[in-house]
């Protein structure tokens, strides 16, 4: 794992369905900070090569309503 503050940290996980990491970086610009984070992954095995879409979908629905969430509580 990779961890640069306040620029960047690297998130890695290992499960049976598959491994992912996510590199989140930070980003000053006009008007405040760029928060992005570029995830990948590879799944393990048949059905998770099968639900893979799905969650693809869940997954980046997700990350984008916590940072929505995390944009709205520092701004409050």
């Amino acid at each position: 794992v990779e961890y640069d503050a306040p620029h960047k940290y690297v998130l890695e996980s290992t499960s049976a369905a598959g491994d992912g990491t996510w590199p989140w970086t930070f980003e000053e610009g006009e008007g405040g900070v760029k928060v992005s984070c570029n995830s990948t992954g590879e799944t393990k095995g048949f059905l998770a090569a099968l639900a893979a879409p799905l969650v693809r979908g869940q997954l980046q629905k997700q990350l984008t309503e916590d940072l929505e969430r995390f944009k709205a509580i520092l701004e409050e």
